[in-house]
C-alpha cells in the first residue's frame, strides 16, 4: 500500500495531484507604451497632456511591481529590477515636468499677450498728436512691433490659433477697443481718439513682425 504524501491532494477521481506550497509568478504589467521602453524627452514632448497622465500611471504601476519583486528575486535579478525601477522613476519625473511646462505655458501665452496689448497701445497714443486733419478725424498712425510667437500675437487679438493663416486683415472697431481699450490723447483742450470703423493689421507668421494702421482725431469715438 502506498502512502500519499501529505503535501499532495487529489480531486474525487484521484488525478491530477496539485502540489502545495509553490508560490505563483508574477509578470511585469504590459500596457503601450511599454513603461520599461526607453522614451527620449522630445519624444515625451509630442504626447499630449492625457497620454502624458497615462504614462506616468504605467510608470508608477511598473515601479511598485519591481519593489514587490525585489523581495523575492533571485540575487542576479535584482540589479535588473533595481534599473527597472531607477528608469521608471526617471521618466515618470520627466513626463510630470513636461506635463507642467505645457501647462504653463498655456498662461504664459495670455499674460505675455496682455502685456504686448498695453505695449501696443501706449506706442499708438504716443502717435496722436495734434495736427489739422485732427479737426475731421483724418490723422494717420502706424504702430509696428513684434511677438514672440504666433499664439502671443492672435491671442492678444482674440482671433483663434487654429484657423487660416493670413498676412492682412481688418479687425472691427469692437474688437479692436476689446483688445487694446479706448485709446485717446487730451491736447488743446480736447481729446483725440481713433475715428476709423476698421484697423489694418498686417501679420507676418514666419517673422512674428506686424502692423496696424488707422487714424485718429476728433471724430467718432470707439
Amino acid at each position: 500500500m502506498v502512502k500519499k504524501r501529505s503535501s499532495d491532494v487529489f480531486d474525487d477521481d484521484d488525478v491530477s495531484p496539485v502540489r502545495l506550497g509553490k508560490k505563483p509568478k508574477y509578470a511585469l504589467p504590459s500596457s503601450p507604451p511599454d513603461p520599461l521602453k526607453e522614451v527620449s524627452e522630445p519624444e515625451l514632448e509630442t504626447f499630449s497632456h492625457e497620454d502624458l497622465v497615462a504614462y506616468v500611471i504605467s510608470l508608477q504601476t511598473t515601479l511598485q511591481t519591481a519593489l514587490a519583486l525585489l523581495g523575492s528575486a533571485e540575487e542576479n535579478n535584482r540589479a535588473l529590477l533595481k534599473d527597472a525601477s531607477k528608469k521608471s522613476a526617471l521618466l515618470s519625473k520627466t513626463a510630470n515636468g513636461i506635463a507642467a511646462k505645457q501647462t504653463l505655458a498655456s498662461t504664459q501665452v495670455a499674460e505675455r499677450a496682455g502685456k504686448l496689448a498695453d505695449m501696443c497701445a501706449k506706442g499708438i497714443k504716443k502717435q496722436m498728436k495734434w495736427q489739422p486733419s485732427c479737426q475731421n478725424g483724418t490723422a494717420r498712425w502706424t504702430f509696428r512691433g513684434l511677438s514672440p510667437s504666433p499664439e502671443v500675437f492672435l491671442k492678444m487679438l482674440n482671433l483663434p490659433s487654429d484657423g487660416k493663416p493670413w498676412k492682412q486683415k481688418k479687425i472691427s472697431k469692437e474688437n479692436f477697443a476689446e483688445a487694446f481699450g479706448d485709446i485717446q490723447a487730451s491736447v488743446r483742450c480736447t481729446v483725440l481718439r481713433i475715428t476709423n470703423g476698421q484697423i489694418n493689421v498686417k501679420w507676418s507668421s514666419e517673422t512674428n513682425e506686424f502692423s496696424m494702421s488707422g487714424t485718429y482725431g476728433m471724430g467718432q469715438v470707439i
